[in-house]
């Protein structure tokens, strides 16, 4: 008997220690997953549209700056946080900022012209972007194959604005 009670009471010594370790685990099991599961999305944002997130960022800033040397610094580019498309772009979609108007409003409403500087300076603040974290890689020639055809005059200007302060920047 005081066999099985030493034999017993050794048991619950190391069950004890296990529990406490399987305790421990547990907490680093729960921790792990709440980590898959932001990586994975099921919070809100993936971790592949937190990058596109910063991507986007980093290229609207550079398309920002082109941007306030055409229309008098008009417009403005920024991130929307509204959610579309079952959440699937959010903060992946942009609105313009409008001076005159003093306020945010929809990409979708710029005219032919506007959209077509906006859609020139996200291009080449992609370039830039991409450039600039492509370890030394250089972009010599951009083609520019639509838009200047559907452009008024001040319109055509402004474009050829943009163009002339990228040549200025990089010479």
């Amino acid at each position: 008997l005081k066999q099985r009670y030493d034999t017993m009471t050794s048991d619950i010594v190391t069950l004890s220690k296990q529990g406490k370790n399987l305790d421990t685990e547990q907490v680093r099991v729960e921790a792990n997953l709440v980590f898959a599961k932001r990586l994975r999305g099921d919070t809100g944002s993936s971790l592949q549209r937190y990058v596109l997130g910063v991507m986007l960022t980093a290229i609207t800033r550079e398309a920002n700056r082109l941007l306030s040397n055409v229309y008098g610094g008009r417009y403005q580019l920024r991130r929307s946080d509204d959610r579309t498309g079952r959440a699937l772009k959010k903060g992946l979609e942009l609105e313009v900022y409008d001076s005159r108007h003093n306020a945010y409003r929809s990409v979708t409403t710029l005219s032919g012209g506007e959209k077509f500087l906006v859609a020139l300076s996200l291009a080449i603040g992609l370039s830039t972007v991409v450039q600039a974290q492509g370890h030394g890689m250089q972009l010599e020639a951009m083609f520019v194959d639509e838009g200047f055809g559907s452009l008024d005059r001040e319109s055509v200007t402004d474009a050829l604005e943009v163009l002339q302060g990228i040549q200025r920047s990089a010479g």
